[in-house]
């Protein structure tokens, strides 16, 4: 099992200033911006390769499941579902993959994956130029606003942590040889021996913990059988302010506690 990793955020400590007496209940509020965090730090999930994010599906569960698609420096598809924890029950994070798994998983054409994230990625960059001011000032826009990053209700995320976006993923996508190049380059070595690599990540804030629901449990073991045990991982993220310049994010391993 893969050991515990932990991120130290300045960028999420500036963006909770300076109410920093609820500073722990306005993380892990919602679970897209626990999945802005993981495309900032892709790290968090303790991969054993580099992993680059190609978009956020927002929508689309049957032919896009999954909060985040990346792909790693080996030509892998990394796909990630992130839920957040309940006080009272446990979640699933696994439900979306099964069908994909079955129906469209050996199929996936990876000039498609491709396209769509061209066309996302020159929609990031309209918008990084239209309106990074206005990011940077607070002055909140509303639309869509299409692109590489989790962008539902009106890019609320990104909005939320502004600093994180502007200091931590902006730069990278700016980076061409290193974002779109690699991209492109990790595109190009996808083949028959190419994997899809399944993440559920149950985020929990203040007064929760992460844990499978018996129906994520049961969906886990499913998908372990028809993807591989290899290709399918459980992880728990938690994220706390502990005083200072630094929010500490921290993701580990868990056991399913199935069979």
């Amino acid at each position: 099992m893969k050991p515990t990793v932990r991120v130290r955020s300045k960028e999420l400590a500036h963006d909770i200033m300076p109410d920093v007496s609820k500073a722990n209940d306005l993380l892990c509020r919602y679970e897209e911006q626990a999945s802005l965090w993981i495309w900032a730090y892709p790290e968090l999930l303790g991969w054993h390769r580099e992993i680059i994010w190609l978009f956020s599906p927002v929508v689309g569960k049957g032919r896009y499941p999954g909060d985040l698609w990346g792909i790693d420096s080996n030509g892998n598809l990394i796909i990630v579902e992130t839920k957040l924890a309940k006080t009272d029950k446990g979640q699933d994070p696994f439900v979306d993959f099964i069908a994909f798994q079955e129906d469209r998983a050996k199929g996936l054409r990876i000039d498609i994956v491709q396209k769509r994230w061209e066309s996302l990625f020159k929609d990031e960059l309209e918008f990084i130029e239209r309106y990074r001011n206005d990011v940077d000032r607070g002055r909140r826009k509303k639309g869509p606003f299409p692109g590489v990053v989790p962008y539902s209700r009106n890019r609320n995320a990104i909005w939320q942590w502004r600093r994180l976006y502007l200091r931590a993923i902006v730069p990278i996508i700016l980076d061409n040889k290193g974002y779109a190049g690699k991209i492109r380059a990790y595109f190009a070595k996808w083949g028959g021996n190419s994997q899809i690599h399944y993440f559920g990540v149950i985020a929990a804030g203040s007064g929760t913990s992460p844990r499978l629901s018996p129906k994520g449990k049961r969906n886990y073991d499913e998908l372990c059988r028809k993807a591989g045990a290899e290709q399918t991982h459980f992880r728990g993220l938690q994220a706390s302010y502990t005083g200072g310049r630094y929010v500490e994010v921290t993701v580990k391993p868990l056991a399913t506690g199935s069979s």
